[in-house]
């Protein structure tokens, strides 16, 4: 059976999805799935947070030259990674071809073995999360709650929308997790609501977890350590694991 793909994306950057997956994945393995992270971002924090920064493999090359296997780092201490490349920006210009959307998508036909791959897409659009999105089977969107946040949701609507009509009819919107979530503040309820009433006009689902803000898990990320079992944020990533996984069938 193939695996079930998740492109973790929102065009605004800050909002948690390097830290979502670098959970997710610590996470899915230690309930007995075998999963493959994908780090499309040129800035490589994916990568520079589970201590692969050194690695001879890369993205780049193995979307150039379609070779997957030979591109996978395994960090013991955490899982098996296709690490990031600070020049994958020039994705566009390196591959030549006639369907540049599609060559994650050719590429990790290679990686039947997997249970689970979880792709960390840069902010922005850009050739790499078109092909991250061409790619995967669920889609699912961090988003923090600030004054920007809807703005950037309707973005996203659109690009799905289009991603959908030409590349991928069959992408699925898993849903919106928020995070660094602060449920005293006033605002948060407010912005909490309307962004509730914008993805249910889209049939959108607003995940039932949610992220609480904790400094302890910036720390552990800077520290090349895992979430401490003893900080809100380890729950909150727990419960978003079994969610998606529940949600999505995997």
């Amino acid at each position: 059976m193939p695996p079930k793909i998740m492109a973790i994306y929102n065009q605004k950057g800050g909002v948690g999805k390097t830290t979502i997956t670098w959970a997710l994945a610590s996470i899915l393995k230690a309930e007995g799935y075998n999963v493959l992270c994908v780090d499309m971002d040129s800035q490589c924090n994916l990568t520079v947070s589970v201590g692969a920064i050194n690695a001879d493999e890369s993205i780049l090359d193995a979307l150039l030259k379609q070779d997957l296997k030979s591109n996978i780092y395994n960090v013991k201490t955490w899982g098996d990674i296709v690490p990031g490349d600070p020049n994958m920006d020039g994705l566009t210009l390196k591959a030549r071809k006639t369907k540049q959307d599609y060559l994650l998508k050719e590429l990790l036909q290679q990686a039947n073995e997997y249970d689970i791959i979880l792709i960390d897409c840069p902010p922005g659009l850009g050739l790499s999360n078109i092909n991250a999105l061409t790619a995967a089977d669920y889609l699912l969107t961090p988003a923090s709650l600030d004054v920007y946040a809807i703005q950037g949701i309707n973005t996203i609507i659109d690009v799905v929308k289009t991603i959908k009509a030409k590349n991928n009819p069959s992408l699925e919107w898993l849903g919106v997790c928020i995070t660094d979530y602060k449920p005293r503040l006033t605002l948060t309820q407010h912005l909490e609501g309307e962004i509730n009433q914008l993805l249910s006009a889209h049939n959108i689902p607003l995940l039932q977890t949610k992220i609480r803000y904790t400094v302890k898990v910036k720390e552990a990320v800077l520290q090349l350590e895992p979430i401490p079992k003893d900080c809100t944020s380890y729950a909150d990533y727990t419960a978003l694991a079994k969610e998606i996984v529940q949600n999505g069938k995997f």
